[in-house]
């Protein structure tokens, strides 16, 4: 089974988790790590949220106590699940995850965009050109689907 630890901010990160890891038996994700909201380390993610595969929850750990945390847990991958982070922040990270011998990991929208059962062909605001022919009574504006 595949040990990881969730770098993020308390937002990203456990939608990273929810849509990515839950569910899957191979990864045990063993703490989130947290800097940007004040309080939030030190608590635990709800085990309500976290599922049945993890009746304790996951413990919110400070970031700092990141190598510790890899090396203590035998983790072998850390995910970044910042989404404001400068590119040097975020390769700084990278290397100090790779010098603890674990992967480090971004995940693209593929893997973590929310998949709808419905396709929304009109939007609530479409525009001046489609607000024109609106009013003109025809209906080839840009949002207009051929007949």
């Amino acid at each position: 089974m595949k040990k990881l630890i969730i770098m993020g901010a308390g937002g990203r990160d456990f939608h990273n988790f929810n849509v990515a890891f839950r569910d899957d038996p191979d990864t045990d994700v063993v703490a989130f790590t947290a800097t940007q909201i004040p309080g939030i380390a030190g608590r635990t993610y709800p085990p309500a949220l976290a599922g049945p595969r993890y009746p304790e929850g996951i413990p919110i750990r400070p970031e700092d106590e990141l190598v510790q945390l890899v090396h203590a847990h035998g983790v072998d991958e850390v995910v970044l699940a910042y989404s404001d982070l400068r590119h040097e922040t975020v390769m700084h990270k990278a290397s100090l995850i790779l010098s603890t011998g674990a992967d480090f990991r971004l995940m693209g929208p593929d893997t973590t965009m929310l998949h709808s059962r419905s396709l929304s062909l009109r939007s609530a605001r479409l525009g001046p050109a489609a607000a024109r022919a609106r009013r003109a009574g025809r209906s080839d504006g840009p949002c207009s689907t051929p007949a």
